[in-house]
């Protein structure tokens, strides 16, 4: 789509609801594409420099912010690396250490760091081996909200713990790709007939809708702000 559009969309969507909505622009390693789509109207940026040394990840950031500040835009960023790449991409794990957290925030003046404790992107099953000791460790001493990727992979007893430490975000993306084209599949498994793609996304899209309430409840986030 692009920042214009998507940011258009988004906008045009959130003015039918009544709840605070984020247009959030994730895992963005490009400070041109950040910019555009703080531009556009996102209200919310990822820089990930999670594939750079500690040094470069922070300079970034601290370029992201300043122009972030000026348009009211909140700015997320990571420190360590989770064990694959968004686009799935082969990724060394870096686990992220406890001590460096004050210091990258203090740097960087983040409203949000999204760290490394054993979730692995893409993950069909949920297998992941998280740290719940550095969880909480991070969670002691983190000066802003934390940010966990990969959640999809991570078992629900263990989302149900990590939403009650300073983990404020929990993103589930694989899931809910997951849930809506297996739905898609059986729809035209059992619907050898159906030609029209709108039909065929308003009828997969419920179980997508029903996973998120089931995640809603998971994290007790129902009838948050």
């Amino acid at each position: 789509w692009g920042p214009t559009l998507a940011a258009a969309l988004i906008k045009d969507v959130a003015s039918r609801v009544d709840i605070p909505v984020v247009a959030h622009l994730d895992h963005a390693s490009s400070l041109e594409l950040i910019f555009r789509s703080i531009h556009a109207g996102f209200t919310s940026v990822m820089y990930d420099g999670s594939m750079l040394p500690v040094e470069e990840n922070i300079a970034n950031c601290k370029i992201v912010v300043k122009v972030a500040r000026t348009f009211g835009v909140s700015v997320e960023a990571e420190l360590g690396r989770v064990a694959k790449g968004e686009e799935g991409e082969s990724a060394v794990e870096i686990l992220t250490d406890p001590s460096d957290v004050v210091m990258f925030c203090e740097q960087t003046d983040v409203d949000a760091l999204a760290v490394a404790v054993g979730t692995v992107h893409g993950m069909q099953k949920q297998e992941a081996n998280i740290h719940l000791d550095l969880v909480d460790a991070i969670s002691k001493v983190s000066p802003v909200p934390l940010v966990l990727h990969g959640s999809s992979g991570a078992s629900s007893e263990d989302l149900r713990y990590i939403a009650t430490t300073a983990f404020s975000k929990i993103n589930i993306g694989t899931r809910l790709k997951t849930v809506f084209t297996e739905g898609i599949r059986e729809i035209l498994k059992n619907n050898e007939e159906l030609k029209d793609q709108l039909t065929l996304l308003k009828m997969a899209a419920p179980r997508v809708k029903e996973t998120v309430k089931e995640k809603i409840e998971l994290l007790g986030s129902g009838n948050r702000v």
